[in-house]
């Protein structure tokens, strides 16, 4: 009996372990967790016209009043956080309900070219990480997508 135990217990340990060595690496990067589509295909998050896709989607939802649903169907879609995806649906609830037109994707403030030649000069002096912050007040985008982002102008 004291065996069975000992032996549970060692499975739990190294399955926290496990769970805390993947997540470590997740966080760093280091492993990319592909986002899905109900039949399998990659969805590209980048593209408009998923983006439209996707809100005619969550669209239906809002007026079905299935918020929840909604919020989870924009994060499986785009890879989005919890935040994230619920503001965006929040506004599009907004402009949904007053009849308004949303923007889809938040642009940069000012010139895209003027952005990506201060994110280049950042990179150049060694500022990796400024650069990622400059790039997400600038754009809006999460963490991750900002760092994308950046690393592609090398």
């Amino acid at each position: 009996m004291e065996n069975i135990i000992l032996i549970v217990l060692i499975c739990i340990l190294m399955a926290l372990i496990a769970y805390r060595v993947v997540n470590k690496h997740r966080e760093r990067g280091q492993i990319q967790v592909p986002i899905n589509s109900k039949n399998g295909e990659n969805i590209d998050n980048t593209s408009t016209k998923n983006h439209v896709n996707i809100d005619e989607k969550i669209g239906k939802l809002i007026l079905e009043k299935q918020m929840i649903k909604a919020v989870k169907e924009y994060r499986i879609a785009t890879g989005a956080g919890l935040m994230e995806a619920k503001n965006h649906v929040d506004a599009l609830a907004v402009a949904i309900k007053e009849g308004k037109q949303v923007v889809l994707d938040k642009q940069p403030k000012g010139n895209k070219d003027e952005l990506d030649a201060r994110l280049r000069k950042l990179l150049s002096d060694g500022q990796k990480v400024k650069a990622v912050k400059v790039c997400r007040e600038a754009t809006g985008y999460d963490l991750l997508k900002a760092k994308r982002y950046v690393e592609s102008l090398n």
